[in-house]
């Protein structure tokens, strides 16, 4: 087996030196960039293995970060959405030298994933949540003094913990003067049952009246019986759509991809067309959108991305202690795009 000493006898230096190097502990004792180098070459040269059990009881740490999806996200990790925050956060986790322990959360059994009862002690340095947060959640971490970032306002308390998000209320605007440049001066937001996502559907709402292009645009808001914007809730929405005085009605709906998905199915069994009576639009996209009949219109983001700031900010502030900030709304790479699809149309004629 590798050790330290054969790197270091290779490089030329002490095995301290390999030693901090090796366990990110550069900032309390400057070395050259030439040295760094030299022994993080030579490790991966000789094909140096950490011995984590050893690493864990020299630093306190455990070189592993948890990545925590809520267990309300309807297909849990395949959902493709959420695989996509996944797959980010592996990739700049595995850059970093950290490993990655993934759970679906519920209280009754985060206890044995953060403190495993057979080790006695923390089992990751950090968390990052996705996907819909309870603040009893946040508050076991926080007395823990375990750091977390979010990813996603999915939070309802703001300054509870970091997050890294795209603007998701600038991306429902791009959707809404996308519409009504077709016509459309009536939209339908659906919602989950959830104290952040009304804050973000009033923020919406705001922006709307805000904007010239879409101020003359009446905007409603729909809350599915069970609470959850998924699979289950396209039939209770086209009853609701239906329920409404035809001339009253919403000419086009936005929601997630799972609920805009029924409804392509709902709208065909009821002989409904879409987009010709209804236009149907996707908050995100996803490989779901490309496959209904008729396809979704959606709004694109790059969500790896998002993932991979988020993993980064909490090594940076592990490793160096680089204060996290509250809020990281992402710009750039990371804006949403309109993706033009089957399912919107001009507003029909009533």
């Amino acid at each position: 087996m590798v050790t330290l000493k054969n790197i270091a006898e290779r490089v030329g230096v002490q095995e301290s030196t390999v030693s901090r190097i090796l366990n990110r502990k550069t900032t309390s004792m400057k070395f050259a960039s030439a040295t760094i180098k030299k022994v993080e070459d030579a490790a991966r040269e000789l094909g140096y293995q950490p011995n984590a059990s050893a690493r864990a009881l020299a630093t306190r740490r455990t070189g592993y970060i948890g990545f925590i999806l809520s267990d309300s996200v309807q297909g849990g990790w395949s959902n493709q959405y959420f695989a996509s925050n996944l797959a980010g956060a592996e990739r700049a986790a595995r850059r970093r030298g950290y490993g990655l322990n993934i759970s679906l959360y519920n209280l009754s059994n985060l206890e044995n994933f953060v403190f495993p009862k057979s080790i006695g002690q923390r089992s990751v340095d950090g968390i990052i949540l996705c996907g819909p947060t309870e603040m009893s959640v946040v508050n076991k971490f926080s007395e823990a003094h375990i750091p977390v970032v979010q990813i996603g306002a999915n939070i309802a308390e703001e300054g509870a913990v970091p997050i890294v998000s795209f603007d998701t209320i600038e991306g429902y605007w791009k959707i809404a003067r996308y519409c009504a440049h077709l016509g459309h001066k009536h939209m339908l937001l659906c919602i989950s049952d959830s104290k952040a996502s009304m804050n973000k559907a009033q923020s919406f709402a705001a922006k709307l009246k805000e904007e010239s292009e879409t101020s003359h645009m009446r905007l409603d808001f729909y809350i599915p019986p069970h609470g959850l914007i998924d699979l289950n809730a396209a039939k209770p929405l086209i009853s609701h759509w239906q329920s409404c005085d035809p001339v009253q009605r919403p000419t086009v709906i936005l929601g997630s991809d799972q609920m805009m998905a029924g409804m392509t199915r709902e709208l065909y069994a009821r002989g409904i067309r879409c987009p010709e009576d209804i236009s149907l639009v996707s908050g995100t996209d996803t490989l779901i959108c490309m496959l209904t009949n008729p396809s979704l219109t959606s709004i694109s983001y790059d969500l790896e991305t998002i993932a991979e700031k988020a993993v980064y900010s909490l090594i940076d502030y592990l490793d160096n202690q680089r204060e996290i900030p509250m809020l990281q709304m992402l710009k750039g790479v990371c804006d949403g795009v309109v993706i033009e699809r089957e399912s919107t149309g001009p507003a029909p004629v009533l």
